[in-house]
């Protein structure tokens, strides 16, 4: 039994109007036998107490594929946010969580509980951390403090990914071990939250990235068909998700090709090897192609999140807010990636399965050459737009219309408008993480998620209008957008309603047979 009501907060963030609760152990440390399985419950919940963010507590172990590199984008500085630049040491036990209270909401909390905001980290489950870019102050000031803020650390990589090594006793894994986290400290929220004020029937997870395809993955777990799994939040919130999964044999040729760095035959002589030794080849390994990531296990994950969706396995009566950038794909199509031959490349090795003539409508139909009737001008525009609907804008495109007309869009459009460049807009704080952050969109971006938060609406109080979402993706669509399928546009210039015109592109996406897998 985690005991709060007898302790007092030691530390106050620097506004002095919230107690930080850091660095909470949610789950027993994943070591020795308890590495690539399943999180388990602390040994003592009273020994380690809350913690009070004093003790420096370690991140877990990072590690980039090798094109991960934004630096040979070209891009001009301060335009990137710097996901996985952590400081904070690496190590295995790593599975805290931070409560963020505004003080009244804490010390009201025998009389009135307050929703609750949690956090999940981006960073392509590789990189990332619960701490470095979501300082909460600003969110939890829009909310009118009226709102509690957790934020976790999940297994990355090997340690969170690591399975399809056969049914072997000796090679038994938690293949989805990450995203177990997530859930783990999802329950202890159920759990424990109200302790800190914070009221366990109104929880939204939100997350940006990777955050985001945690966010979906959360939506379909289990298919929908576990009812104790799913009350876990009410309401989410997904920006710019992309709820990628392994495809073929992809997984167990990345977990073989771990066990032959650590010189090991099976998982059960992996996790008696030190820790340091594990991090070196898990660097090593994810460097390569393919890399870990989550994957269609037959449980959590039980088929394809597209196919999930469309076939209505998936948590039911959730509310919905999603959004993605207008310049999603910048960050990951390089200038130089400006000829149909490259064009045509991206196609073969991003879609090996597609058939001649899904490559032909793709190519003639969808996504067109450069002409005067289209939208782009340029290969590389054209590339852009392919990359970004098929990885991030047209998630949010299902999404919303599963959960139509509970569902709200936007487009975040300030320019750059790249990748994760909202981030700097959802959690800025008077400093923000760029140099050029419009004030004006942040609070804006802010209010709408935090009257979402508290009332599943980000309408109101002056706000200008998010429209809900009510039109529905039908396969083999044309319609470029319809009156139904509404977003609001995010820019420097106002808050203007548009269509989403990627719906009918979405809707062949979703109906084709290899939409969601890596």
């Amino acid at each position: 039994m985690l005991s709060i009501s007898q302790q007092t907060p030691t530390q106050v963030l620097q506004t002095g109007a919230y107690y930080n609760f850091s660095n909470i152990r949610y789950a027993a440390p994943p070591l020795k036998n308890l590495r690539f399985r399943d999180p388990q419950p602390p040994l003592q919940d009273r020994e380690h107490g809350v913690l009070d963010g004093t003790k420096n507590v370690s991140i877990c172990p990072q590690a980039a594929p090798a094109s991960w590199n934004w630096d040979n984008a070209g891009l001009p500085d301060g335009q990137v946010i710097p996901i996985g630049n952590s400081t904070l040491p690496e190590s295995e036990d790593c599975l805290f969580l931070d409560v963020v209270v505004p003080i009244p909401v804490y010390h009201n909390r025998r009389r009135k509980l307050a929703p609750v905001l949690v956090n999940i980290h981006g960073g392509g489950f590789f990189i990332g951390d619960k701490t470095t870019l979501y300082d909460p102050q600003g969110l939890l000031g829009a909310s009118k403090n009226e709102i509690v803020f957790v934020s976790m650390n999940y297994r990355l990589t090997a340690f969170g990914f690591l399975g399809g090594l056969g049914n072997a006793t000796s090679n038994s894994t938690s293949p989805n071990a990450g995203l177990l986290d997530q859930r783990f400290a999802l329950k202890w929220i159920q759990k424990y939250i109200s302790l800190f004020g914070g009221d366990h029937s109104r929880v939204t997870i939100l997350g940006e990235s990777g955050g985001g395809a945690s966010v979906m993955f959360h939506t379909i777990a289990y298919g929908g068909s576990r009812p104790s799994e799913n009350h876990l939040f009410h309401q989410a919130i997904g920006q710019s998700p992309g709820p990628q999964v392994g495809k073929g044999n992809n997984q167990q040729i990345v977990s073989n090709a771990f066990l032959a760095a650590l010189n090991v035959s099976t998982v059960d002589e992996a996790r008696n090897l030190p820790t340091e030794t594990l991090m070196r080849a898990n660097r090593k390994i994810e460097a390569s192609t393919p890399y870990f990531g989550p994957f269609v296990d037959g449980d959590l994950i039980p088929d394809l999140p597209s196919r999930l969706y469309t076939s209505g396995r998936h948590i039911k009566n959730l509310r919905i807010m999603a959004g993605h950038n207008a310049n999603e794909a910048r960050l990951f199509i390089p200038p130089t990636s400006n000829s149909q031959t490259t064009f045509d490349a991206f196609l073969t090795t991003r879609f090996p399965t597609a058939t001649a003539a899904q490559l032909d409508y793709i190519n003639h139909t969808l996504y067109p050459p450069p002409n005067p009737n289209t939208s782009y001008t340029t290969q590389n525009a054209r590339l852009s737009i392919l990359d970004a609907d098929v990885y991030n804008l047209c998630w949010t495109v299902l999404l919303a219309s599963r959960y139509a007309p509970r569902a709200y869009n936007y487009i975040f459009a300030v320019p750059p408008a790249y990748h994760a460049q909202d981030l700097a807009y959802t959690f800025y704080n008077g400093a923000g993480y760029q140099h050029d952050v419009n004030v004006t969109v942040a609070h804006v971006l802010q209010r709408a998620v935090t009257n979402f938060v508290r009332k599943g609406n980000p309408n109101g109080e002056g706000l200008p209008s998010f429209p809900a979402w009510t039109e529905d993706v039908e396969e083999d669509s044309q319609s470029p957008g319809s009156d139904d399928a509404k977003v609001i546009r995010l820019t420097n210039n106002g808050f203007p309603t548009a269509r989403e015109e990627a719906v009918g592109r979405c809707g062949w996406w979703f109906g084709s047979s290899f939409a969601g897998s890596n």
